[in-house]
Order: structure tokens, then sequence, then C-alpha cells
């Protein structure tokens, strides 16, 4: 009995795996719910015969469970059983609705029923196989309680099958899908744990804690305390003259030696966005930590950000800040410390026009390493209009130029480049090289050691 109960979990888990492995996770998140409620009817009506039989033509069982490969496995492992013809309780009309061919053009029937027989039920292996359906969901697809079917325990009465069980089998323990759950069949049957510890943590999850410790370690190193010095400049819009002759000086420089515009930018990021989202597509089914070592990788520290706050009348306003600092301490930043008389204003980028949440950090808002925001007054908050530009921020931000103070952040990545540093090695050990050489000939022409 205990070597069944072995061999029943396995298959359990290897139909999960197959679910979980060959699906999306939006279609697999969908197919574990359905099997959820599928065990839930089977637990709380043991003499309802309606739940015992699935036809596998019902339209919705097949788009939710059907076609997803491995869950009519993992329902076979259950206990539920293919049959060719319809039970005795349908009557003619609904068999002939039912049967899939008939045999008549040589090709078989195929299968068009999942019956689950009452010798094959067992109130405690349906309750194992539902804890294992609510634990591969919160654990591999990160769904919450509040996704999940609730779980009630099942009537006290039960057949006549389940009548000569102890216990132990009819009542269950309260289940919390947020805490650990591992069901070892070999360890169960062998009276002992033959699997890892409780403490055991996935190579993947360990090198993500490494490197984010890392990160952590590059933060600190790099990013100085900008708090206590932003580091302010403020620039007065630029006349129109000055508009002009900064265009005609433009116009006789080097094409070349231009910058790229601000639509070729925008296509540029929107490409960017477009390849990163087919790579995700194409990339087959990872887990959170797998996607969060990924992106760790490829990120840079970077010691500050240099934000641009741009305002309606053309002023300039210019500080630090802190990657993991919040855009609420930004619009703190500026009340306190640049305007001349208190006033609420929103800020946002564009294009396009995207207000920027309080509540997010400016890593997460994409404003790393350096962004120009926008500024905009709220109702009642607006300066005077007659008032001269740039006259409600304080005086002495105007001292010194802008650039004196703007500076492009330094950064370092997380996981330095090995390929870079080869090169940087190399260029160094060539130049020490060439510095040995270089004496040497000196020496043989007749120069002295040391001069």
């Amino acid at each position: 009995m205990e070597m069944e109960t072995v061999r029943s979990v396995r298959a359990l888990e290897d139909a999960l795996a197959v679910i979980l492995q060959n699906n999306f996770d939006q279609d697999t998140k969908v197919c574990l719910i359905t099997m959820m409620k599928l065990l839930d009817n089977l637990l709380h009506q043991p003499t309802n015969p309606k739940v015992r039989t699935i036809r596998l033509a019902n339209p919705a069982f097949h788009n939710k469970v059907a076609s997803r490969k491995g869950a009519t496995q993992f329902l076979q492992a259950v206990g539920f059983t293919a049959q060719q013809a319809p039970l005795p309780l349908f009557n003619a009309a609904v068999a002939s609705d039912c049967l899939i061919g008939d045999g008549s053009d040589g090709n078989s029937i195929e299968p068009v029923l999942l019956v689950l027989k009452p010798e094959d039920e067992r109130q405690s292996f349906l309750i194992t196989a539902r804890r294992l359906l609510m634990t591969r969901a919160v654990t591999d697809l990160g769904m919450q309680a509040d996704q999940l079917p609730p779980y009630r325990s099942p009537p006290t009465l039960w057949s006549a099958t389940a009548a000569a069980t102890s216990a132990s089998d009819v009542t269950s323990p309260a289940f919390n899908p947020y805490q650990g759950y591992r069901h070892d069949a070999q360890s169960a049957a062998a009276g002992e744990n033959l699997g890892p510890d409780a403490g055991y943590v996935s190579t993947t999850n360990r090198q993500l804690a490494l490197l984010e410790q890392q990160q952590a370690a590059l933060e600190a190193k790099l990013q100085t305390p900008v708090r206590d010095d932003r580091a302010w400049t403020a620039a007065l819009p630029v006349t129109v003259a000055f508009a002009v002759a900064a265009a005609a000086a433009a116009a006789e420089e080097d094409p070349m030696e231009k910058g790229p515009s601000d639509g070729s930018l925008l296509a540029a990021s929107a490409k960017r966005r477009w390849e990163e989202h087919q790579k995700r597509e194409t990339a087959g089914l990872t887990t959170k930590a797998m996607r969060d070592l990924e992106r760790i990788k490829k990120q840079k520290v970077y010691a500050h950000v240099q934000l641009t706050i741009q305002f309606a009348d053309g002023s300039k306003l210019s500080g630090k800040f802190l990657p993991r600092e919040t855009v609420a301490t930004v619009k703190a930043a500026i009340q306190q410390e640049c305007l001349v008389a208190p006033g609420d204003f929103d800020l946002y980028v564009a294009p396009p026009r995207r207000l920027l949440p309080p509540a997010n950090t400016l890593q997460q808002e994409g404003l790393v390493p350096a962004a120009k925001v926008f500024l905009s007054w709220k109702v009642g908050s607006a300066p005077d209009k007659t008032a001269a530009a740039g006259s409600f921020l304080q005086s002495h931000l105007f001292a010194s130029h802008p650039a004196a103070n703007n500076s492009f952040p330094t950064a370092q990545p997380v996981v330095p480049d090995k390929k870079q540093e080869a090169a940087a090695d190399g260029a160094v050990k060539k130049g020490k090289k060439s510095t040995r050489e270089e004496g040497m000939l000196k020496r043989m022409m007749g120069a002295k050691r040391g001069l």
C-alpha cells in the first residue's frame, strides 16, 4: 500500500511538472484553478455521479484543462480513467453526441469521457492532490490566496470504501498556502527524511542573493549621501535672440558632430522595448527568480541620478538624487529647498505625457541615470503670470551656471564584463612591454641607465 502511494504521488508530481514546463503561466493558472474546483466537487459531493464524469468534448473543460499538456495526465493520476463509450446513465441521444467516430471507417473510437470509479476514489489522496496544486500555484506561479479557490474541509460522511479508513484520512489540518510544504513520498515510505532539508535553497536563489549583496555593497561604495547636498542649480529661460544665434551657430557646425534628434531617440527607445518584448516572448518558461537573476546581471549601479526639472515658463532646475529615492522625496525637496513660497504640483515625463506616481522610486520609473522631468502647477498654486521668469525660485540657485554642478553619474556594473576587463589588462600589459622595449633600445643606442 505504501509503495502504491509513492507511485501515485510521483505520478501527480510528474504530471504537474509537464503542465508547468509546457504551458504559459496564465494558461497554467486557469488550468490549476479549474482542477482545484473539480477536486472540491469530488470532496464535497461524493454521492453525486455527475462530478465523477467529465466529457472531453465540453468546450469549457477543453479550453481550460484538456488543451493544456499534462492536465489530463494529472487527472488520470488522481484516479480518473478514460472510456470510449458513455456511461449507462446516459440515454441514446446523449451517447451518440458523446462518441467521436463510430469505428465504421476503420478508425478507432477516441476516449470521450474521464470517469472516476468509486473503487479508485480515496478522500485522503484527493486532499493530497489538491494541496499539491495549491502549493505549486503559490511557489511556482506566485499566486495569492485571494486568487485561489478557498479550501474547505470535506464532510465527515463518505463512501463505503472511505468508511473503513482511519479518522486521520477524513479530517485534515488547515492548509496555509504561504507556508512551505513538501511531501516526500520516498521519505514517508522509508520512515525518515531522504530529501533535502527544510533550509534547502536552489542554485538560482543562491546566485540571486549573492548578486543582491554585491549590488548593495556597490551602492554603499558609489552613492555618496547626496541628501545633504543636492547641488541645486537653476537657469532662466533662453531668450529668443540667444536661441536664434545658437541655431545659426549649430547650422554652421559639422553635421556629423550633431547629436541624434528627439524623434530618432524615441524611435530607438521604442525599437529597443519591442526587441526586449519579443525576447521575453520567445525565451521560454522561466521562474521569477530566473528573471530577476538575468535582470540584475545586466544592471549597473550609478552614483546618483541627475534630474532636470523643466517649468512652464522655461526655467530649469537641476539636482542630484539617489536611484532608490521616491518621486515624493523629489517633490518634497523642491518644495522645501527651492521654492520661495510653498506650492503644490505634479511631476510628469513626456512624450507621451505620464504622471509619475509619488510612491515609485526613480529607478522604477526609468529615470536613472539622468532624466528631464516636467512640472505642472496645480490649481491655486501657479505663480503670477506677470511675474518675472524664475521668480518663484530662490535667488541663490542662479549663482552658478548649471553646467558647473551637472555631471553624468559614474557607474559600475554589478557583474563585471570579463571581455572588457581582459581587453584592459591586455592594453596595460602591452604598454608595459613597449616601455621595456623602449628602454632596451635607448641603452643599445648608448643611453645610460636611469637617464
